[in-house]
């Protein structure tokens, strides 16, 4: 009788195991150099807005950016960032939805940011969700420092990224750095 017990409870436990693991998205890990030649463009820029919205039941962060300066890729004055999850209303209940490696945004948070197109027309999205979203501070000159993977803890001004990102794009004759 125990043993058909146990028996039972352990295939019980496995096909709730895998139930849950079928729904489950697992993502490669990526390397940076993988990231930058995956992006369209490289650009940093400043959270100006945030709407939280809700698309097929899932719910989506579109925030607000002010280019800054473009490292690679045409991207316009202003332009928009769609992040799964965030926290919105549900009538009167809050809801937050976390998506592991997923970026929080402030306002007036600035960074270097590798994008691709959107689902949406008009939207961008991040290349490998957090990792492609680069701090940024100002020097006491007023120019950018941008920490970037890989430089011992230093930050690098705007010319040194772009080094860096030539570098990591070396094996896409396509690329266009200014």
């Amino acid at each position: 009788m125990k043993t058909r017990r146990l028996l039972a409870a352990l295939i019980g436990g496995t096909a709730l195991m895998t139930a849950s693991i079928a729904g489950a998205t697992t993502f490669e890990a990526a390397t940076f150099s993988d990231n930058v030649a995956a992006a369209s463009a490289a650009v940093i820029g400043t959270v100006q807005s945030q709407e939280v919205v809700r698309r097929n039941g899932q719910v989506v962060t579109l925030t607000t950016f002010a280019r800054n300066d473009s490292l690679f890729g045409g991207m316009p004055s202003t332009f928009v960032v769609a992040t799964p999850g965030g926290r919105t209303t549900l009538g009167r209940l809050e809801i937050a939805e976390v998506v592991p490696g997923s970026p929080n945004f402030f306002i007036d948070q600035k960074s270097m940011l590798l994008l691709t197109s959107g689902t949406q027309a008009g939207e961008y999205a991040l290349v490998g969700l957090g990792n492609g979203v680069f701090s940024v501070t100002n020097a006491p000159d007023g120019s950018n420092l941008i920490a970037l993977p890989g430089q011992k803890g230093t930050l690098v001004n705007r010319r040194g990224a772009r080094q860096i990102l030539r570098q990591n794009r070396r094996n896409n004759p396509g690329l266009d750095i200014q």
